[in-house]
C-alpha cells in the first residue's frame, strides 16, 4: 500500500511540476510577444511624431515661428544629428538610417547601467562603453528621417575634463511627455527648441 501510495504521490508531484513549467513557458512567451508589440508600437509612435514635425516645417515661413506638442513615445529622446558635429570628432557617429546626412531621429532613451543616467550629454553620438551605447540604441530601435536644415537648438557646448572632446546638448527628452517645443525658420534653417 505505501509504494501506490509513494507512487501516486510522485506521479502527481510529477504533473504538478510540468504544469507549472509549462505555465512558466507560456507566461515568458506572452511577455516576449508583448514587448516586441510594444516596441513596435513605439516605433509607430516615433514615425508619426517625426512624420508631423516635418509636416510642420515644410510650410514655415523665413522668420516665423510655431509651437507644437509630441505626446510619444515615453522614454524616448528627439535628437537631431549634425554631419558637421561628426566631422569635427572621429569618434562620433550617427545611426546608420541616416545616410551620413543630417537627420532627425526618436531614440529610445539608453541608461547607464552603474549610473542610471543617460551618460554625457552628447551621447547619442557615441556607442562604445564611454558614454552608454546611445547611438546603438538608437540605430537599432530608433526612427530617423533626413532632415537638411531642421536641428535642434544646441542647449549649450563646453569642453570636458573626460577625453570626448567637445560635448554638445542637442536632444529634447520624451522622458514626461507631452513636450512642448518651438520651430522657428531663421537663416532657411528651422529651429527646434523645448518651450519651458
Amino acid at each position: 500500500m505505501k509504494n501506490k501510495r509513494g507512487e501516486l504521490l510522485s506521479e502527481e508531484t510529477v504533473k504538478i511540476l510540468m504544469a507549472v513549467i509549462g505555465i512558466g513557458i507560456l507566461l515568458f512567451m506572452s511577455y516576449k510577444v508583448y514587448g516586441m508589440f510594444k516596441q513596435d508600437t513605439k516605433a509607430e509612435q516615433a514615425k508619426a511624431s517625426l512624420d508631423e514635425v516635418i509636416g510642420l516645417t515644410k510650410n514655415l515661413e523665413e522668420g516665423k515661428e510655431i509651437t507644437s506638442l509630441i505626446y510619444n513615445p515615453e522614454d524616448w529622446y528627439l535628437v537631431s544629428y549634425n554631419k558637421e558635429i561628426i566631422d569635427k570628432d572621429s569618434n562620433k557617429g550617427m545611426p546608420s538610417q541616416c545616410n551620413q546626412k543630417d537627420c532627425l531621429c526618436l531614440c529610445p532613451a539608453y541608461l547607464d547601467v552603474e549610473s542610471h543616467q543617460p551618460g554625457l550629454p552628447d551621447y547619442f553620438y557615441y556607442s562604445d562603453k564611454r558614454a552608454s551605447k546611445g547611438l546603438k540604441s538608437c540605430e537599432e530601435k530608433g526612427v530617423c528621417v533626413n532632415s537638411e536644415n531642421i536641428f535642434i537648438e544646441n542647449l549649450f557646448e563646453y569642453e570636458t575634463t573626460f577625453a570626448y572632446g567637445e560635448q554638445v546638448v542637442n536632444w529634447i527628452s520624451l522622458l514626461n511627455p507631452p513636450i512642448d517645443i518651438k520651430l522657428k525658420k531663421e537663416n532657411n534653417k528651422v529651429i527646434i527648441s523645448e518651450l519651458k
